[in-house]
């Protein structure tokens, strides 16, 4: 795999360059161990989640450029799908909620009680389902099931350029946070968590922003420890972080 260097200002502008330079190669493979699930995406598949996202964010919801979305999530896929799109929209994200934020995405039954409640106006439940499932529990009132709305929506978005200046999560911008990933390992890495808390902005560095730049992440959620060693030769990885 070829070294894509990072002149990119943005995690969109990131993305449309790795669509242009290697569409096809694995970007994202996931593991849960504690379901069995291996789901991978490759740039072109990851970007029409991410494309669908935004759609959903602002055709459906009306949001967009200067408002922030409170992201409340564990290590999987749909996070990274979900803040890309956040980001595509024009919305800056935040994974510490303050209780005024436009939209709250979070996961169904996690942590356990569910996601904060907030003041939110709009609330977005994944169900983080094997195969992209829709949430157990029918939603309730003012809350959205991401796995049965985002799919009505198209998987091409077209929005805006995004500022590099423009906060992209938990106060950072887009511009330091590709600045950040210009030193992670380029080629295969792998993240492995055995707990499961919410996402950072480092997360997001080490398991998306970085394998940009060329290669990809495999990302394990309740990493079975007996399982990394194999996983490192199945996937051709070297390990990165985690266990």
């Amino acid at each position: 795999m070829r070294h894509l260097s990072v002149d990119s200002s943005s995690g969109p502008a990131l993305l449309a360059r790795r669509l242009r330079d290697d569409p096809g190669s694995p970007l994202i493979t996931f593991y849960d161990d504690a379901t069995g699930e291996r789901v991978e995406l490759s740039a072109v598949t990851f970007d029409n989640w991410v494309a669908k996202t935004a759609n959903l964010i602002v055709d459906g919801l009306g949001f967009g450029r200067g408002d922030t979305a409170a992201v409340v999530l564990p290590p999987h896929w749909q996070t990274l799908v979900v803040i890309a799109g956040c980001w595509a929209a024009g919305l800056g994200v935040t994974t510490t909620p303050a209780g005024d934020e436009a939209v709250l995405f979070g996961a169904e039954g996690w942590p356990v009680g569910g996601p904060p409640a907030g003041g939110s106006a709009d609330t977005v439940l994944l169900s983080l389902r094997p195969l992209g499932g829709g949430l157990v529990a029918p939603p309730g009132p003012g809350t959205l099931d991401y796995a049965a709305d985002v799919r009505t929506y198209g998987d091409r978005f077209a929005g805006p350029p995004v500022s590099p200046a423009a906060v992209a999560i938990d106060g950072i911008s887009h511009a330091e946070l590709v600045r950040r990933a210009e030193s992670e390992p380029v080629g295969r890495v792998l993240i492995a968590y055995d707990e499961d808390g919410a996402v950072t902005a480092d997360d997001v560095v080490r398991t998306y922003l970085g394998p940009l730049r060329g290669g990809g992440s495999v990302l394990c959620r309740h990493a079975d420890r007996a399982a990394i060693g194999r996983r490192l030769d199945q996937e051709r990885a070297v390990i990165h972080s985690g266990l």
